[in-house]
């Protein structure tokens, strides 16, 4: 396995949502509530919303179900229109705005899923994904809502810019869901793509809900600074210290400080496998139906189908995109792999050493520490994980004219469940909140508290999305940083 201008603030916040996430040590007796900032909202024409989290598994449930009956209202009102009396505001529109509450269920149901530490809850909220993926795929197969669109593309509207774009979109996306086919193929099709869509989400959940401990001695781990085992969970008996291989900061520190090629290795391929006995039987079953529904279709191949939408068009521009770079990249490639295969053969005494996939980062912060005499390890003295997310803060606000401000939170699942609203430093206009946390939903799950952090170790997820509401105002957009 070798080696081989208002506009504009707005949509920097989203980047900086995937960036940023931290306390700033105002106490809750001086902390706003979104309450305080509605008044500006007023002012920009914008609505500010919380969400309202579901608390029971019930809950959970009964939102989806909700949405999706709300949903299934809208659609059957767009399906039941006098196709001679159709216009683009009671079609096109309209679907594009049915799914909207639906997304906002599921768009929570996904967090909890992720981050809430009541298994009933994450079960709760699996099923909930599962059931608003099922139904979604449905939507593309409605045929009364399918004519009702039809028929008003038939009127051929002149329509331009941003209409036009959406109209063209709407008919190809219901192409590209079969509904041009007979109507036993386009059945066929549809339950291909609910299972896949199914399986995608136990493919997800099996590692989501994957154990990895590994048990080492103190001589396996030779070279982890001592934080590493001083930290909560590492030191789990008589010269016996438990890594675990699915949480990312205690397989980073192992992967890039220790000595032992044998302990990276081991370590390196039980996190690659994680789920494979219940992942790989799913991931063939993903692959056919792939092909099946890509087939159906009238596409080569898979590749084909989801290059269509994209800038490369085909498969076989998206592969030749990738050979090109990878053909552009492999000199400077080469030349560092050659570099960090040097240290390793003066490091193995082996002349003949290879550089892995699991030596990588091993050797990168060996090469960093002796050629350029950075280390890591010191280096955190000086950065702090709350100062750390601090400068960044302040470093963005400058930058890009924001304000981030910490604001009370009406319900934490997570003790260190932390809610922000991100507005402009010159008007005040607010433009989004934000939840942090840095704890994940599994019990199992151990986060550091005792070391720097890098921006790429959280993920974004969105909670509500920002679109134009009937009444003209913009609702914000709302997402959620987590920490794997």
């Amino acid at each position: 396995m070798l080696m081989s201008n208002d506009s504009s603030k707005a949509a920097f916040v989203h980047v900086l949502l995937f960036l940023l996430a931290s306390n700033l040590g105002v106490s809750a007796a001086q902390m706003k509530t979104v309450d305080d900032f509605r008044a500006a909202a007023t002012k920009a024409n914008a609505v500010l919303t919380i969400p309202d989290w579901e608390q029971t598994p019930e809950a959970v449930e009964a939102a989806m179900k909700n949405a999706i009956a709300k949903a299934n209202a809208s659609l059957d009102r767009i399906g039941a229109q006098d196709p001679s009396r159709v216009t683009f505001r009671s079609t096109v529109v309209a679907l594009d705005g049915v799914t909207y509450e639906a997304n906002l269920a599921a768009n929570r149901a996904t967090i909890i899923k992720e981050t809430n530490t009541n298994p009933a809850m994450r079960t709760a909220a699996e099923n909930a994904v599962k059931a608003f993926e099922d139904w979604a795929v449905g939507v593309d197969y409605r045929e009364d809502v399918y004519k009702a669109i039809k028929a008003f593309a038939d009127t051929r509207p002149k329509l331009s810019g941003e209409d036009e774009k959406l109209l063209k979109e709407t008919l190809r996306d219901y192409r590209r869901a079969g509904l041009e086919l007979p109507p036993d193929q386009r059945k066929e099709v549809e339950e291909f793509r609910k299972e896949l869509s199914k399986l995608g989400t136990d493919f997800d959940t099996n590692i989501v809900k994957s154990n990895a401990p590994v048990m080492f001695s103190k001589a396996d781990l030779d070279g982890l600074p001592e934080s590493f085992f001083a930290s909560p969970g590492i030191k789990t008996g008589d010269d016996v210290y438990t890594v675990m291989a699915n949480v990312t900061w205690q397989f980073n520190t192992v992967q890039e400080n220790a000595k032992s090629e044998v302990t990276r290795k081991q370590l390196y391929l039980i996190r690659e496998t994680l789920a494979k006995d219940k992942n790989v039987p799913v991931l063939n079953q993903m692959l056919d139906l792939r092909n099946k529904i890509a087939l159906r279709l009238g596409y080569k191949s898979w590749d084909d189908y989801q290059t269509e939408v994209k800038m490369a068009r085909t498969g076989t521009n998206a592969e030749k995109y990738i050979n090109d770079l990878v053909t552009g990249i492999q000199p400077k490639f080469g030349s560092e792999v050659a570099e960090l295969q040097k240290l390793k053969a003066a490091c193995t005494n082996d002349p003949n050493a290879k550089i892995m996939v699991w030596d990588w980062r091993y050797y990168s912060n060996q090469l960093n520490k002796q050629k350029y005499a950075v280390d890591k390890e010191a280096l955190r003295a000086y950065f702090p994980f709350q100062k750390v997310f601090d400068g960044m803060f302040n470093i963005y606000q400058s930058i890009f004219g924001l304000k981030f401000e910490k604001i009370v939170a009406p319900y934490k699942w997570i003790d260190d469940l932390q809610l922000y609203l991100v507005t402009d430093s010159a008007t005040g206009e607010p433009l989004g909140m934000f939840i942090s946390t840095c704890s994940r939903g599994k019990e199992n799950s151990i986060t550091s508290r005792n070391s720097s952090s890098s921006a790429a170790s959280f993920c974004r997820t969105e909670n509500i999305s920002g679109p134009l509401l009937p009444c003209s105002a913009i609702s914000r957009r709302r997402m959620a940083m987590l920490h794997p």
